[in-house]
């Protein structure tokens, strides 16, 4: 990785960079001798983007949960305050794994799904989207 060093002065930070030696990898910015950043290209920052995104998605469904925050949210669904979803999310399960501990507990389950007549109105919009090339 190549090293580049910033310098202290009145205005603005000035950096002459060699830029196909930073679209070939990524630059590291010193100050006073310390790293302060990293330059790199738009390319790797993107991959890196969507692996903090991954990794934060991971460590959110790794999260230990508690029993308390379990049994909270379960209450919050039973008493309509949450939805299964919500409360699957919170209790760090799936929405089918709650969906079996309710069952066992005797807790009825409600799917909430779209009216017939909101459900033919989305297929209207889908049917005028296709005719007009947009779907």
């Amino acid at each position: 990785m190549k090293t580049l060093t910033l310098r202290e002065t009145p205005t603005f930070y000035t950096l002459e960079v060699d830029r196909t030696a930073v679209v070939q990898e990524p630059a590291l910015l010193q100050a006073n001798g310390q790293p302060v950043a990293i330059l790199m290209p738009v390319s790797e920052y993107a991959e890196y983007q969507q692996w903090r995104k991954n990794r934060s998605a991971r460590s959110k469904r790794n999260r230990v949960v508690t029993s308390e925050e379990i049994e909270n949210a379960i209450t919050a669904y039973q008493h309509s305050e949450i939805t299964l979803g919500r409360a699957a999310e919170k209790s760090g399960m799936t929405r089918w794994e709650l969906m079996k501990l309710l069952e066992q507990r005797g807790t009825p389950v409600t799917i909430e799904v779209p009216s017939v007549a909101k459900m033919d109105q989305s297929i209207n919009v889908l049917l005028e989207l296709q005719s007009h090339g947009r779907v």
